[in-house]
């Protein structure tokens, strides 16, 4: 994964407290095969306090960069669920590493702040449809905030997907919670490989209603619901076998090597269980009780996209970008205005009395042209 290096919007232009968003934020992946240190740096965990004000998490979140004007626009993200599942007495916490101290910090992000996604909808009385994306507009102070983004450039769109043939059988990677180990001092997140089961094809039957989404295999339990799910294109073979015409036949196809290693596939939904004796393929005696069956549903990138690019979520900072640009080029034309042209000093070089010169002799002009008036 690529992660976007221009300048980040100033505390006066995102009309926020903070100063230029910390330089970690730009942080590169640095490793192919294995899974880089700063893969951890792009989550946080979603939780509330109990009342005896000890931290108990829900699910995780993670950090999106949307590119406007050369300007960078910072978006938390998790799976709606999350959200769901928390009680409306406590406020929803988001728990972040930070940069200068080692330790965490809590920050409150208030449940009507939210933004989903432009289809969702769970009123009675319509057709509803649940798309589990939740996005947040960042209003707090994240100078000290240890943040790494995906940005959209990172999203593993339709055609590139189809470019690179990336499908069913090709490692995928999820960083996340993990609730019986997150950390004292720091979350401490973990990875978990896996990979790609099957494609969005037909929707996917889940308790909240049909589903896009892929299926992946993954070593899983609780606590991954909103993480992010990425590519791990580091080692494929050179060419695959597909289908020809005319059929049964086949042939090889090559495949071509990816610009990144790590693409956003999407978000954790959450993984399919077995509950009764019933739900086996084939009947069995055993006692299975809710056995994880390993397969996860990832809801895909491109609604998060669609999500973010709402005018209701990103419109305003859009602007504000754009107001800023405008600004900025302004100064510099008018900084350029005031600098001389090289033809101007090399005559000022050349004469340093040129512009007095020019003067005096167009004074003189005018006062011998003065009598035949």
């Amino acid at each position: 994964m690529l992660l976007h290096t221009n300048r980040f919007l100033t505390a006066d232009e995102a009309g926020i407290r903070p100063r230029l968003m910390p330089v970690g934020a730009c942080k590169q992946w640095i490793s192919d095969v294995r899974v880089s240190d700063y893969g951890k740096d792009c989550v946080a965990f979603l939780g509330q306090k109990n009342s005896r004000g000890e931290f108990v998490p829900h699910g995780t979140a993670f950090f999106v960069g949307m590119i406007a004007y050369q300007r960078t626009l910072p978006y938390i993200v998790t799976a709606k669920h999350v959200l769901d599942q928390m009680s409306d007495d406590a406020p929803v916490l988001l728990r972040v590493n930070t940069i200068s101290a080692s330790g965490v910090r809590y920050v409150p992000l208030p449940k009507a702040k939210w933004h989903f996604h432009p289809e969702h909808n769970e009123e009675p009385g319509r057709k509803q449809k649940y798309v589990d994306v939740a996005v947040y507009r960042p209003d707090f102070d994240y100078t000290d905030v240890q943040m790494v983004f995906f940005t959209f450039d990172d999203f593993l769109t339709d055609e590139k997907r189809s470019e690179y043939d990336v499908g069913v059988g090709d490692e995928i990677v999820i960083t996340g919670l993990f609730f019986s180990h997150i950390g004292e001092a720091r979350n401490i997140p973990v990875v978990r490989t896996g990979n790609i089961a099957a494609v969005p094809d037909e929707p996917l039957p889940t308790d909240k209603g049909l589903m896009d989404g892929y299926l992946v295999e993954v070593r899983s339990i609780g606590g991954i619901s909103g993480s992010p799910v990425f590519t791990h294109l580091a080692v494929r073979p050179d060419k695959i076998i597909v289908e020809a015409d005319p059929y049964p036949q086949l042939e090889h196809k090559t495949l071509k090597k990816a610009d990144k290693v790590h693409y956003l596939l999407g978000l954790v939904h959450g993984y399919y269980t077995i509950n009764t004796q019933e739900e086996w393929v084939s009947k069995t005696e055993q006692q299975v009780g809710d056995l994880n069956t390993g397969i996860t549903i990832v809801i895909p990138a491109s609604k998060i996209a669609d999500t973010i690019n709402q005018p209701s979520v990103s419109g305003a900072d859009i602007e504000m970008a754009r107001k800023f640009d405008e600004a900025s080029k302004r100064r510099s034309r008018a900084k350029t205005a005031s600098v001389p042209s090289a033809s101007d000093r090399q005559a000022s070089d050349e004469n340093p009395n040129a512009r007095e010169d020019f003067i005096r002799l167009a004074n003189a002009a005018a006062r011998k042209q003065k009598p035949d008036e």
